[in-house]
């Protein structure tokens, strides 16, 4: 995969709905993200919604004492915290942080934008 495809596929994944927004984190400076409850819906599973929000399944079930997974179901609520520590700013372009897991856009020294990303490769 060319690394054109690849970025172009991290910015379209930025783009769907519900992702991480790049908003500043309760007052301290360099965090993004918040906590909030989310309502399950139908269709939904840990993984699904962590991948979402850029939080593992295990952090959403332990910060909602779940300790059956397949258990939860629709309607139900969690709180989900997808707080992340900004890297060190650049004046221009892409910094990913492989173990947050998490794509970093700078545009003139500020952080315009932030999104869960999936590394590696199918085989790991």
């Amino acid at each position: 995969m060319s690394r054109l495809t690849l970025y172009a596929l991290i910015i379209l994944f930025g783009m769907l709905q519900n992702l991480c927004q790049a908003e500043l984190g309760e007052g301290m400076p360099g965090l993004i993200g918040r906590r909030f409850s989310y309502t399950i819906l139908s269709g939904d599973y840990l993984e699904k919604i962590g991948a979402r929000f850029g939080v593992s399944a295990q952090v959403i079930a332990r910060d909602n004492d779940i300790t059956n997974p397949d258990l939860i179901i629709p309607g139900q609520n969690l709180w989900i915290d997808n707080r992340h520590i900004v890297p060190e700013f650049i004046q221009n372009g892409i910094v990913i942080n492989i173990p947050q897991r998490m794509l970093f856009m700078f545009q003139d020294g500020k952080l315009i934008s932030a999104y869960p990303v999936g590394l590696g490769k199918p085989t790991w």
